[in-house]
Protein backbone atom coordinates (compact mmCIF):
# COMPACT_ATOMS: atom_id res chain seq x y z
CA UNK A 1 0.00 0.00 0.00
CA UNK A 2 2.85 2.38 0.86
CA UNK A 3 4.62 1.60 -2.43
CA UNK A 4 1.44 2.48 -4.33
CA UNK A 5 1.12 5.73 -2.37
CA UNK A 6 4.76 6.62 -3.07
CA UNK A 7 4.43 5.88 -6.79
CA UNK A 8 1.23 7.93 -7.02
CA UNK A 9 2.92 10.83 -5.23
CA UNK A 10 5.90 10.59 -7.59
CA UNK A 11 3.69 10.61 -10.68
CA UNK A 12 1.68 13.59 -9.46
CA UNK A 13 4.87 15.44 -8.52
CA UNK A 14 6.21 14.86 -12.04
CA UNK A 15 2.93 16.13 -13.52
CA UNK A 16 3.12 19.25 -11.35
CA UNK A 17 6.76 19.88 -12.28
CA UNK A 18 6.08 19.35 -15.99
CA UNK A 19 3.09 21.70 -15.81
CA UNK A 20 5.15 24.44 -14.15
CA UNK A 21 7.94 24.06 -16.73
CA UNK A 22 5.44 24.28 -19.58
CA UNK A 23 3.89 27.43 -18.11
CA UNK A 24 7.31 29.02 -17.72
CA UNK A 25 8.36 28.33 -21.31
CA UNK A 26 5.11 28.32 -23.28
CA UNK A 27 6.10 31.57 -25.07
CA UNK A 28 9.29 29.99 -26.32
CA UNK A 29 8.76 29.07 -29.97
CA UNK A 30 11.19 26.18 -29.68
CA UNK A 31 9.49 24.48 -26.72
CA UNK A 32 7.99 21.70 -28.87
CA UNK A 33 11.39 21.16 -30.48
CA UNK A 34 12.89 20.77 -27.01
CA UNK A 35 10.15 18.27 -26.07
CA UNK A 36 10.78 16.31 -29.28
CA UNK A 37 14.52 16.27 -28.64
CA UNK A 38 13.98 15.03 -25.09
CA UNK A 39 11.80 12.24 -26.47
CA UNK A 40 14.58 11.50 -28.97
CA UNK A 41 17.06 11.06 -26.13
CA UNK A 42 14.54 8.80 -24.38
CA UNK A 43 14.68 6.52 -27.43
CA UNK A 44 18.41 6.86 -28.12
CA UNK A 45 19.84 6.18 -24.65
CA UNK A 46 18.09 2.83 -23.94
CA UNK A 47 18.73 1.67 -27.51
CA UNK A 48 22.44 2.44 -27.26
CA UNK A 49 22.69 0.76 -23.87
CA UNK A 50 20.95 -2.34 -25.21
CA UNK A 51 23.15 -2.50 -28.32
CA UNK A 52 26.28 -2.13 -26.18
CA UNK A 53 25.11 -4.95 -23.93
CA UNK A 54 24.39 -7.11 -26.97
CA UNK A 55 27.90 -6.40 -28.27
CA UNK A 56 29.46 -7.32 -24.92
CA UNK A 57 27.44 -10.54 -24.69
CA UNK A 58 28.28 -11.38 -28.30
CA UNK A 59 31.99 -11.30 -27.48
CA UNK A 60 31.34 -13.65 -24.59
CA UNK A 61 31.07 -17.10 -26.19
CA UNK A 62 29.23 -18.45 -23.17
CA UNK A 63 26.16 -16.30 -23.95
CA UNK A 64 23.99 -16.47 -27.04
CA UNK A 65 23.26 -13.24 -28.91
CA UNK A 66 19.64 -12.02 -28.95
CA UNK A 67 19.42 -11.14 -32.63
CA UNK A 68 15.67 -10.47 -32.54
CA UNK A 69 16.14 -7.77 -29.91
CA UNK A 70 18.59 -5.89 -32.14
CA UNK A 71 15.95 -4.83 -34.69
CA UNK A 72 13.69 -2.83 -32.33
CA UNK A 73 16.79 -1.34 -30.70
CA UNK A 74 18.12 -0.16 -34.07
CA UNK A 75 14.66 1.13 -34.97
CA UNK A 76 14.41 3.02 -31.69
CA UNK A 77 17.89 4.44 -32.22
CA UNK A 78 17.05 5.66 -35.73
CA UNK A 79 13.74 7.13 -34.61
CA UNK A 80 15.45 8.90 -31.73
CA UNK A 81 18.09 10.38 -34.04
CA UNK A 82 15.38 11.71 -36.38
CA UNK A 83 13.54 13.24 -33.40
CA UNK A 84 16.78 14.82 -32.26
CA UNK A 85 17.80 16.23 -35.67
CA UNK A 86 14.40 17.05 -37.23
CA UNK A 87 11.97 17.74 -34.36
CA UNK A 88 9.75 19.95 -36.55
CA UNK A 89 8.53 16.84 -38.38
CA UNK A 90 6.78 15.64 -35.22
CA UNK A 91 5.02 18.79 -34.01
CA UNK A 92 1.59 17.51 -35.03
CA UNK A 93 2.28 14.08 -33.52
CA UNK A 94 3.34 15.66 -30.23
CA UNK A 95 0.17 17.75 -30.28
CA UNK A 96 -1.98 14.63 -30.61
CA UNK A 97 0.02 12.89 -27.87
CA UNK A 98 -0.57 15.82 -25.50
CA UNK A 99 -4.27 15.83 -26.39
CA UNK A 100 -4.65 12.11 -25.72
CA UNK A 101 -2.78 12.41 -22.40
CA UNK A 102 -5.03 15.26 -21.22
CA UNK A 103 -8.23 13.50 -22.26
CA UNK A 104 -7.10 10.28 -20.56
CA UNK A 105 -6.16 12.16 -17.36
CA UNK A 106 -9.48 14.00 -17.26
CA UNK A 107 -11.59 10.90 -17.90
CA UNK A 108 -9.61 8.90 -15.36
CA UNK A 109 -10.30 11.40 -12.58
CA UNK A 110 -13.97 11.76 -13.56
CA UNK A 111 -14.51 7.99 -13.47
CA UNK A 112 -12.55 7.67 -10.21
CA UNK A 113 -14.64 10.37 -8.55
CA UNK A 114 -17.91 8.84 -9.74
CA UNK A 115 -16.89 5.40 -8.46
CA UNK A 116 -15.68 6.81 -5.11
CA UNK A 117 -18.52 9.24 -4.37
CA UNK A 118 -20.18 6.79 -1.95
CA UNK A 119 -17.04 6.08 0.05
CA UNK A 120 -15.83 9.69 0.40
CA UNK A 121 -17.31 13.16 0.35
CA UNK A 122 -16.54 15.07 -2.86
CA UNK A 123 -17.73 18.62 -3.40
CA UNK A 124 -19.39 19.50 -6.68
CA UNK A 125 -16.62 21.82 -7.83
CA UNK A 126 -14.11 18.97 -7.61
CA UNK A 127 -15.62 17.59 -10.81
CA UNK A 128 -14.95 20.87 -12.63
CA UNK A 129 -11.19 20.23 -12.58
CA UNK A 130 -11.12 16.94 -14.57
CA UNK A 131 -13.84 18.27 -16.86
CA UNK A 132 -11.62 21.26 -17.63
CA UNK A 133 -8.67 18.93 -18.28
CA UNK A 134 -10.75 16.86 -20.71
CA UNK A 135 -12.01 19.99 -22.45
CA UNK A 136 -8.43 21.25 -22.83
CA UNK A 137 -7.45 17.93 -24.40
CA UNK A 138 -10.31 18.15 -26.88
CA UNK A 139 -9.46 21.77 -27.67
CA UNK A 140 -5.81 21.02 -28.41
CA UNK A 141 -6.87 18.49 -31.03
CA UNK A 142 -7.96 21.35 -33.26
CA UNK A 143 -4.97 22.49 -35.29
CA UNK A 144 -4.06 26.11 -35.86
CA UNK A 145 -1.29 27.56 -37.98
CA UNK A 146 2.05 28.91 -36.83
CA UNK A 147 3.53 29.47 -33.42
CA UNK A 148 0.19 30.54 -31.92
CA UNK A 149 -0.98 26.94 -31.91
CA UNK A 150 2.24 25.71 -30.34
CA UNK A 151 2.03 28.33 -27.58
CA UNK A 152 -1.64 27.50 -26.93
CA UNK A 153 -0.88 23.78 -26.89
CA UNK A 154 1.93 24.15 -24.36
CA UNK A 155 -0.05 26.64 -22.25
CA UNK A 156 -3.15 24.43 -22.03
CA UNK A 157 -1.04 21.36 -21.39
CA UNK A 158 0.83 23.08 -18.56
CA UNK A 159 -2.36 24.32 -16.91
CA UNK A 160 -4.02 20.92 -17.29
CA UNK A 161 -1.08 19.03 -15.79
CA UNK A 162 -1.16 21.33 -12.74
CA UNK A 163 -4.94 20.82 -12.46
CA UNK A 164 -4.42 17.06 -12.66
CA UNK A 165 -1.94 17.18 -9.77
CA UNK A 166 -4.35 19.39 -7.78
CA UNK A 167 -7.22 16.98 -8.50
CA UNK A 168 -5.16 14.05 -7.25
CA UNK A 169 -4.33 16.02 -4.08
CA UNK A 170 -8.01 16.79 -3.43
CA UNK A 171 -8.91 13.13 -3.97
CA UNK A 172 -6.21 12.02 -1.54
CA UNK A 173 -7.40 14.51 1.10
CA UNK A 174 -11.02 13.39 0.68
CA UNK A 175 -9.97 9.74 0.91
CA UNK A 176 -7.93 10.41 4.04
CA UNK A 177 -10.81 12.31 5.62
CA UNK A 178 -13.18 9.45 4.85
CA UNK A 179 -10.73 6.96 6.38
CA UNK A 180 -10.45 9.07 9.54
CA UNK A 181 -14.24 9.25 9.87
CA UNK A 182 -14.49 5.51 9.29
CA UNK A 183 -11.86 4.83 11.95
CA UNK A 184 -13.55 7.19 14.41
CA UNK A 185 -16.94 5.56 13.90
CA UNK A 186 -15.38 2.12 14.34
CA UNK A 187 -13.78 3.22 17.61
CA UNK A 188 -17.08 4.74 18.75
CA UNK A 189 -18.98 1.54 17.96
CA UNK A 190 -16.38 -0.50 19.83
CA UNK A 191 -16.67 1.83 22.84
CA UNK A 192 -20.45 1.55 22.82
CA UNK A 193 -20.26 -2.24 22.61
CA UNK A 194 -17.82 -2.32 25.53
CA UNK A 195 -20.06 -0.04 27.61
CA UNK A 196 -23.08 -2.19 26.86
CA UNK A 197 -21.18 -5.33 27.84
CA UNK A 198 -20.10 -3.76 31.14
CA UNK A 199 -23.65 -2.69 31.91
CA UNK A 200 -25.01 -6.16 31.16
CA UNK A 201 -22.37 -7.76 33.40
CA UNK A 202 -23.20 -5.33 36.19
CA UNK A 203 -26.93 -6.06 35.85
CA UNK A 204 -26.35 -9.81 35.95
CA UNK A 205 -24.34 -9.48 39.12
Amino acid sequence: MKKKSYSTTLVNSCLLLAGIIFLCYFKNENVLAIVAQILGLVFIIPSLVYLCLVGINHNDKRDSTDLLGIFPAVGGLCFGIVLLLRPELFYSVIGYVFSIILIALGLFHIIYMLMSRKSMTLRAWYYALPVAITAAGLLTMFKFNGSDYRQLLVLLTGISLILAALTALLEALAQRKAACHSGASTCQDATQDTSATVKNDAANE
